[in-house]
């Protein structure tokens, strides 16, 4: 509710309204119903502007970070990411079956890739072992 106040404050200065009503007393009541009110689609506005740059600001580092990645997974391999991820979502968020599911997919996914290197990349015949 302080951030809320803090912004109604902000954007009342903006707008050039004269009176900001205090946070104590009856203006503090009237404070939903002024939001509510006559100001309600120029703060929607502004809380739409602010969340749309935020927003953007997050799609830029996004798509910055997919140029600098490099995946060490191969391309049929690559969706053990996405499984893997959304398992760990899934778990921070109490889903227990939806993680069982996505985390048995990644393993999957992991097993199919352990096999391909097992075969692409096999041990030179000629190594001696010592033990």
């Amino acid at each position: 509710m302080r951030q809320l106040w803090k912004d109604w404050q902000l954007f009342a200065e903006e707008t050039g309204e004269e009176h900001v009503p205090d946070a104590g007393g009856q203006e503090a009541e009237d404070f939903e119903a002024l939001i509510r009110g006559r100001y309600k689609e120029a703060f929607d506005a502004r809380v739409q502007r602010i969340l749309d740059g935020r927003l953007k600001n997050l799609r830029q580092e996004n798509a910055r970070l997919r140029q600098d990645a490099e995946l060490l997974l191969p391309e049929p391999y690559d969706s053990y990411y996405a499984h893997y991820l959304a398992a760990q979502m899934d778990a921070a968020l109490g889903e227990t079956d939806r993680y069982a599911n996505e985390m048995q997919l990644a393993n999957e996914n992991q097993q199919e890739f352990a096999a391909w290197c097992r075969h692409t990349y096999l041990p030179r015949m000629d190594t001696k072992w010592r033990y």
